[in-house]
């Protein structure tokens, strides 16, 4: 009797043990999607972080139940059944239906209400601006541009973009729930710092914006905006650098999940990385490899003005002049990725350029000059709506207060990378 008194004592002490393991195990996972740190605070900031807790498992593992959430986060059935009615009532989460295995009662399912507002991204370019407009799961419901130049009323154009998608979409709970704009400057803490337009112009936009369709607008810069999209969207990783060489060459970091910007926002400036003309002055990557150089460049030894256009017929048929500013642009830009990986040695370098998309000549030749580290460049899958897209997420986990955020439709990610 004493041996089997004991046992159901060893018994007894061992299942409590798995227990408080178990427990402890749930607090060490929900501190650490917490970015590592314990949470004390009043019942409001606790009941706010568990409500984004929840919103998060239903945006990433929709359609899920209540009981799947419970297990997932950890969470008392009890506490996420008065979290999901609250968020049913605020309009943001939705049943759709009923699931079951065959055995006992169905489990209604829950997913985010992606209609329950809709996320407006403007991208203001020296020569076009852009608009996307998303629902809240991230999916892309219009894109649209206006041409513009230098007598262009920016707000009348973007207001008039606006208004076109507005009319395109069903009405909503939240309308408009958050407006941001990219720009190609340093942007710190929503606010054009440097910026190529006047400051005054930007100002009145985005105060009056925010007055016409009663919805927070921030400004971005534009390639901060794009690695978050790239991020996001396609290439997921803890370090992710991705430049953009257009008429502007611009650079986003992804450092340990986190968008880099630096003390300042001027982090990451990548045009005006000095670098030896090949043997000539001292000048900036942005002065002697973006298109607008580039296509000055070719001008200037054709006699006559040409564009982007032109460069790719003249290309295609083998123009030794097209052929030879094809070679400027690999040789600048492989030695600014070169000196990327050094600085940052990021896990995945994305490039987005007109020259990579047109031709695959010269992205493979790009690939094959950086030798060692050619494995860990990609072509940019979202392109020139890269940005748009970080700015879909940028709105929707400002506006859903959650860290996190994966697209219900992602289906970039079933697109080939090469």
């Amino acid at each position: 009797m004493r041996i089997l008194s004991s046992l159901i004592v060893i018994f007894l002490t061992l299942i409590l043990l798995m227990c408080i393991v178990k427990l402890f195990l749930i607090i060490y996972n929900q501190i650490m999607k917490r970015g590592g740190y314990m949470v004390i605070g009043s019942k409001e900031l606790i009941r706010d972080i568990n409500t984004s807790l929840v919103l998060e498992t239903i945006i990433k593992d929709a359609p899920i139940s209540r009981v799947d959430i419970s297990k997932k986060t950890g969470l008392t059935k009890g506490t996420i059944s008065t979290i999901v009615q609250n968020l049913m009532d605020l309009d943001l989460v939705l049943e759709t239906g009923l699931l079951g295995n065959g055995i006992g009662r169905k489990s209604a399912m829950l997913q985010l209400n992606k209609i329950c507002g809709y996320c407006i991204t403007i991208d203001i370019e020296k020569h076009r601006i852009r608009l996307m407009g998303t629902d809240m799961c991230g999916n892309c419901l219009g894109l649209n541009t206006a041409q513009i130049n230098a007598n262009s009323n920016i707000q009348t154009e973007t207001i008039s973009l606006i208004n076109n998608f507005i009319s395109s979409v069903p009405k909503s709970t939240y309308h408009i729930t958050g407006i941001a704009i990219a720009i190609q400057d340093v942007v710190k803490n929503s606010i054009p710092v440097f910026t190529s337009y006047n400051s005054d112009v930007l100002t009145n936009l985005a105060q009056n914006l925010s007055a016409k369709y009663n919805a927070p607008v921030s400004f971005h810069n534009n390639s901060h905006l794009a690695v978050l999209g790239e991020n996001v969207y396609s290439m997921r990783g803890k370090s992710l650098a991705f430049i953009t060489s257009s008429y502007n060459i611009g650079m986003g970091i992804i450092s340990d999940n986190r968008l880099f910007c630096g003390s300042n926002a001027q982090a990451c400036q990548l045009g005006q990385m000095l670098i030896d003309c090949k043997g000539k002055n001292t000048v900036s990557l942005q002065q002697c490899a973006s298109i607008e150089a580039l296509m000055y460049k070719l001008s200037a030894i054709k006699g006559k003005a040409i564009n982007f256009d032109d460069f790719v017929q003249l290309f295609k048929t083998n123009d030794n002049d097209a052929k030879q500013i094809a070679d400027d642009f690999i040789f600048y830009l492989s030695l600014a990725i070169k000196n990327v990986i050094m600085l940052y040695d990021p896990e995945i370098v994305v490039i987005n350029s007109p020259f990579t998309i047109c031709f695959d000549e010269i992205f493979l030749r790009l690939k094959l000059s950086l030798e060692t580290n050619k494995s860990i460049l990609y072509r940019s899958m979202l392109k020139d709506e890269a940005a748009l897209y970080g700015g879909a997420v940028v709105n929707i986990t400002k506006f859903l207060k959650v860290d996190n955020f994966i697209p219900a439709l992602c289906y970039f990610k079933h697109m080939q990378i090469v």
